[in-house]
């Protein structure tokens, strides 16, 4: 049996906890800004691009997709740092940083004009014994504001910090060939939009929605970074990331999370109908993997207007790995 070493969490990382920085962009998002989100994450729906389309539903304008909000690092103000990242982020000097999972709550739709004020917490520190030795799980609790006051959003993220220097399992040396036509799912069901939102009397629990596939390409993951101003070298730099222990750059944890709130927003016809999201990180994908997201409903529970809807949400790779789950959402329907 292996002796456990000295506990990593030590009187200065504890000093950590509660830790707390306050964020005020510079300007306003920008309708600029969402429509190229939109694009890196290949999200076709008007209502983020087309101002007369977004004029006649009932946001009245353009909004954003709905993880954008809790993407964006658009009001850090400065340089950035060594791996990439804000230099004016939250610092944790706990060694190789690799995300865990996020929980979003989403309050009110971000639209071009809000200037955000971001609040930024270290909530908790914990330690654990893990494959390649002892992690440190850091939870942090992030709200996002307009200049109106308004609560946009809430994200608590967990980051694994790895103290120990053991090389990483890096995942497959490739991706299989993709199935030729005729080999993989039928033709995909046409996303729902806002003239024609899915009302709660359609939904059954069991349901499965449609599923969402997304061929990953390096150059859609450097889109990604340039949108969200996250310029974290795993995404990107190869060097950088075998220094690290890696065999070549991965995807940024969040932009999965950005391709499950697209599911569910084709599904519903509505990207405010999402209340929650929440996932949790199993595995890498990488440039060249083709990703499969797929979600299931658990849960139905009427209210006076329409319901509130629970789905069990997954990523899969398309060598059978699960990249992402468990998952969760919860949708408000008419």
């Amino acid at each position: 049996m292996t002796t456990p070493g000295p506990s990593a969490l030590t009187p200065e990382i504890m000093a950590l906890i509660g830790r707390e920085r306050v964020y005020h962009a510079p300007e306003e998002i920008g309708a600029a800004s969402i429509r190229k989100f939109a694009l890196s994450i290949g999200d076709s729906n008007p209502v983020y691009s087309d101002g007369a389309y977004a004029a006649g539903t009932p946001y009245g304008g353009t909004i954003a997709p709905p993880t954008f909000v809790c993407e964006t690092m658009q009001y850090m103000v400065g340089a950035l740092d060594e791996a990439g990242g804000p230099a004016a982020r939250v610092q944790l000097p706990l060694g190789l940083e690799i995300r865990g999972s996020n929980d979003y709550h989403f309050h009110q739709a971000l639209r071009p004009d809000d200037l955000l004020t971001v609040r930024w917490r270290v909530a908790d520190i914990r330690e654990r014994d893990g494959s390649t030795g002892k992690l440190l799980i850091v939870t942090s609790e992030i709200s996002y504001w307009n200049q109106h006051g308004a609560l946009l959003a809430t994200n608590t993220e967990t980051n694994l910090f790895r103290v120990s220097d053991a090389p990483l399992q890096a995942g497959p040396a490739a991706p299989p060939e993709r199935p030729s036509a005729g080999e993989g799912p039928g033709s995909p069901t046409p996303p729902r939009r806002l003239d024609r939102p899915l009302s709660f009397r359609d939904v059954g629990d069991g349901d499965r929605l449609p599923e969402l596939e997304k061929r990953i390409t390096l150059p859609m993951m450097v889109f990604y970074a340039a949108a969200t101003w996250d310029f974290h070298r795993y995404h990107y730099d190869l060097e950088y990331v075998r220094e690290k222990g890696f065999d070549r750059p991965f995807v940024d944890g969040q932009m999965l999370g950005a391709f499950l709130a697209q599911m569910l927003s084709d599904w519903t016809g509505d990207p405010g109908a999402i209340r929650r999201l929440g996932f949790r990180f199993k595995e890498f994908a990488f440039p060249g993997d083709t990703l499969t997201c797929r979600g299931r409903v658990t849960g139905a529970e009427a209210g006076e207007r329409g319901g509130s809807v629970t789905c069990e949400l997954s990523i899969m790779r398309q060598d059978g790995a699960q990249v992402l789950g468990p998952g969760h959402a919860v949708l408000a329907l008419p």
